[in-house]
């Protein structure tokens, strides 16, 4: 994992082999659309026509009842070309981050990562913005990411 500071900035093109990858919450409205109100979540929301739709039906099959963890999704944005992740910090969206979680969705962007080494996997870094936790509690869980993922603060 690589650590850049200054933050990821979602609204310029890019394709693949970078992904970029934004955190959020497991709750999809009524009308199917994932709410992305705040943050990384907001930007790419007003920036990416459809994506909130896009994300609510391919998240809301995972969420069975008492079970509402998706941990990580990959979902293609403007192009097929371009690829935009999901990496889940929390279940409901007013809630702060939840560090079990970024536990398991660490687990699992790694496990995406190494199988795919030609990616480069750009993130904000999970749950120290409108999250609520601190740099340092998040530091350990994310060190063990492969260095073709890049996390911005």
């Amino acid at each position: 994992m690589k650590e850049v500071r200054g933050l990821l900035d979602y609204t310029d093109n890019w394709e693949l082999p970078d992904v970029k990858i934004f955190t959020g919450n497991a709750t999809v409205k009524s009308n199917g659309e994932l709410v992305m109100g705040r943050g990384a979540a907001l930007q790419v929301r007003d920036n990416h026509r459809g994506i909130s739709k896009a994300l609510g039906t391919l998240i809301k099959p995972q969420l069975v009842v008492g079970n509402e963890f998706y941990g990580f999704a990959l979902c293609q944005a403007a192009s097929p070309r371009q690829l935009i992740g999901i990496f889940q910090v929390k279940t409901y969206y007013s809630n702060f981050a939840d560090i079990e979680l970024i536990q398991r969705s660490t687990n699992m962007l790694k496990q995406i990562a190494e199988a795919k080494p030609q990616l480069i996997f750009h993130m904000n870094y999970p749950g120290i913005g409108h999250g609520k936790l601190k740099y340092k509690h998040i530091q350990d869980i994310v060190s063990i990411l492969p260095d073709n993922v890049i996390l911005y603060k």
